[in-house]
């Protein structure tokens, strides 16, 4: 074959020379074969037909019946569609239309699982088609030409192979041949299946029915009586299936056709399966062909056995001989041309595919073109090959630059190598746009920071330009706005300043997001720390590892240390004049540095300004105040007379109102007194109603005990700020000697007259 493979003409030649000697060398054969062969052939295909027209009818029966409960099954997996009371009458239904239009089935039915068709099986006890435990069982059959439904007892629950096989291996269930009565009636031989109903890949139930074998046997006797031919089947267990004499059907099939010594070359040919013509005598020694095949028309194993008469093969004659030697070489001379026909269209069919596909190619027209597939093993399919290898190219490309073309800069291209030049010069062509949409995003980039700095200084210049009348003002604003542009989140800003003892130090002028514990200390040596070292370095410092006790940035939910610490210098005239510190949790890049840089140039020369400008205007305005003073002097004398007899009097109505607004308070309002220790010392009777404890049992006791402790931090805090004469107002918790809570709105009064008491006055809060 490799040597026929690889060359058309080779193919060309062996199948010509090789049609014709076949052709003459088949006649030559044919003709030498005696008119008895042919005859005998003949007949014996003519047997064959029979034996298959028998088995056909059988088989057909069988798979119209198998048909029919395919789709019966099909129709109940469908049965929970409908509404749950109709579902049984509707089954019912279905299984009686069926039994009425197909005259060959006595009987059908449909068994289901429990509960599987509308769950109400213990309801329906006694009714149509329920057995004694209710589960749904609607069984139908022929009686007098009439349709009736089987009636159930107590034993009908039980399952057979004809419900257990199907269900438990979802495949259909064919029986043997078997007798059945029916309701006193005759007995009928019958083949049972069964489908199992599956629903979600759960078998929910068995559809079935009997097939009326007795009336197929029959019409099949009826149609071998013109060649007084007999039929039938034996199993795989050795029995009788089907047979002209019912009688014997189940018999063993060796004791039912052995006969002395006759037959048994049928009967070992039976057992062994073994197809072909054998002789058989039958019990009253009538000979015939009988004609052996193995076949599975119920179960595998089978075989069937059609009988003809001996007779049936009779002599030949001369013109069966000429026409079936005409027939053959007019069939000879068919297969020649065929072959011919046959063996030029397989060349000329793939050229043309190839042909047609780069026409198409030729044309543009690519969506019309697809792969040849062609499998020869010669140069027509190494044609297709190449033409196949071409049109993967064309599509890698097209697919690429598709790609390329919505923007798609990472799609890849193989190069088939050097000679490759569309390919090579669409990959260039892709490196080239990737490197120019690097370059165009860097130069965006640049613009998109230089942008940003700028935009940073215009904000900073257009905030110094502001007409601020306290210069801490304008401190906070400035550390607040450069600390937002740059998104950190802590920053101060130090001035250089002379102390009392005309020594220089920094001191903090504006922070924001500080804690309290770093702002408590406003003033630093300049050889402290990092100040220090950068008021003498005249450098920048930048710090990614924060000291553990150098700074935190905190929130009500904790605190942790910053990634990343600046401090600036403030030069004017080589002279440092402040400095800039910032914290933040991410990593300065070079344009945020930058941009604090050049803030810190600019801001230099604007704090010597307002230095200059501030002590300026502090002599201007002490100068006008010392001469108001001078001149307000002799006024204030002549009217601090006057004005003590009027301020006497004041204080009198002042006082007069004074107790009324206490008293007031105090029958209105929760009034406690402590002392510095925080303990009781008075409290009202509003305070009382709320605590629920009489007065020796919370005097002289800490305050602490009745307030909440998640308020503790709030009341010692705040108590702090009372102690040093600030009046104060927060929330506490109070609790109460029943353990319920009460919400109250406090302001906390020092009394510096009562040796550092402390006042509280609250109401309650819904």
């Amino acid at each position: 074959m490799a040597f026929i493979n690889k060359s058309l003409r080779r193919k060309v030649l062996v199948a010509v020379v090789g049609g014709v000697f076949l052709f003459f060398a088949l006649t030559g054969i044919i003709c030498t074969k005696s008119i008895r062969s042919l005859l005998l052939k003949e007949k014996y295909n003519t047997i064959k037909a029979i034996s298959g027209k028998s088995i056909s009818q059988l088989s057909s029966s069988l798979s119209r019946t198998e048909s029919l409960l395919n789709t019966e099954r099909t129709s109940l997996e469908r049965i929970h569609q409908y509404p749950r009371s109709a579902r049984r009458t509707i089954v019912i239904d279905k299984l009686k239309d069926l039994l009425e239009n197909n005259s060959e089935l006595l009987s059908i039915w449909a068994d289901w699982e429990k509960e599987a068709v509308d769950s109400l099986d213990s309801k329906m006890l006694n009714t149509p088609g329920a057995t004694a435990s209710g589960k749904f069982c609607a069984t139908l059959y022929r009686k007098d030409n009439l349709i009736e439904a089987a009636n159930y007892n107590s034993d009908d629950d039980e399952e057979g192979e004809y419900y257990t096989i199907p269900k438990s291996t979802r495949q259909i269930y064919v029986s043997a041949p078997y007798f059945e009565n029916y309701e006193g009636e005759k007995n009928y031989l019958i083949i049972t299946m069964s489908l199992p109903i599956i629903v979600k890949n759960e078998v929910i139930g068995v559809v079935g029915a009997d097939l009326n074998i007795s009336q197929i046997n029959q019409q099949i006797i009826e149609q071998l009586k013109e060649e007084d031919g007999r039929f039938f089947i034996v199993g795989s267990d050795q029995k009788l299936n089907i047979y002209d004499n019912e009688e014997e059907i189940g018999q063993e099939a060796p004791k039912v056709l052995l006969k002395d010594n006759d037959n048994k070359e049928l009967v070992d040919a039976i057992q062994s399966k073994t197809s072909g013509f054998y002789d058989f005598i039958d019990k009253n020694g009538k000979e015939y062909i009988a004609y052996l095949t193995p076949t599975t028309i119920l179960q595998k194993g089978e075989v069937s056995i059609l009988l003809i008469p001996g007779n049936f093969v009779t002599t030949s004659n001369l013109k069966i001989f000429i026409i079936t030697l005409a027939l053959l070489l007019t069939i000879g001379l068919l297969i020649f041309y065929l072959l011919i026909a046959y063996i030029l269209r397989k060349i000329i069919e793939p050229v043309n595919k190839v042909n047609n596909a780069l026409k198409e190619l030729g044309e543009g027209n690519y969506a019309q073109v697809t792969k040849v597939d062609i499998k020869t093993g010669d140069e027509l399919e190494a044609m297709a090959t190449s033409f196949n290898n071409l049109y993967t190219s064309i599509e890698e490309v097209v697919g690429f630059t598709k790609a390329i073309g919505t923007g798609n800069l990472s799609a890849t291209l193989k190069s088939k190598g050097e000679g490759d030049i569309l390919g090579n010069s669409l990959i260039v062509m892709r490196d080239n746009l990737v490197r120019s949409e690097e370059e165009e995003r860097q130069r965006k980039l640049v613009d998109e920071r230089q942008s940003w700095t700028e935009k940073g200084l215009s904000l900073f210049a257009q905030e110094l330009r502001q007409d601020y009348e306290d210069t801490n003002t304008l401190y906070s604003n400035v550390i607040k706005l450069i600390v937002n542009y740059i998104e950190a989140n802590q920053g101060a800003l130090y001035l250089v300043k002379e102390d009392d003892d005309k020594k220089k130090c920094f001191e903090m002028v504006a922070c924001i997001a500080w804690s309290r514990i770093k702002m408590q200390k406003k003033t630093f040596l300049l050889e402290e720390g990092l100040l220090g070292a950068c008021y003498f370095e005249k450098a920048p410092i930048e710090l990614t590892e924060i000291p553990e006790d150098y700074i935190e940035i905190s929130s009500g939910l904790g605190g942790s240390r910053p990634r990343m610490l600046m401090l600036t210098p403030l030069i004017h005239n080589e002279e440092v004049v402040g400095m800039i510190e910032v914290a933040s949790f991410k990593l300065f890049d070079t344009y945020t540095k930058t941009y604090l840089k050049r803030i810190s140039e600019s801001f230099a020369s604007s704090i010597t300004s307002i230095k200059i400008n501030a002590r300026t205007n502090e002599l201007l305005a002490i100068s006008k105040i010392q001469a108001e003073e001078m001149q307000a002097q002799e006024e204030e004398m002549r009217q601090n007379i006057e004005e003590l007899h009027a301020t006497q009097e004041e204080m009198r109505r002042k006082a007069s109102y004074a107790e009324r607004y206490q008293n007031a308070i105090h029958q209105n309002f929760i009034t406690l007194v402590v002392d510095s220790n925080m303990v009781v010392l008075d409290l009202n009777d509003k305070a009382k109603a709320v605590l629920g404890h009489d007065t020796t049992s919370i005097i002289g006791k800490p305050l602490t005990e009745h307030v909440h402790e998640d308020d503790w931090q709030t009341l010692h805090s705040d108590f702090s700020v009372a102690q040093n004469n600030g009046v104060v107002s927060s929330k506490l918790t109070l609790i109460g000697h029943n353990k319920q809570p009460k919400r109250i709105q406090t302001t906390l009064i020092p009394d510096n007259e009562q040796n550092g008491n402390i006042a509280f006055i609250a109401y309650t809060l819904n």
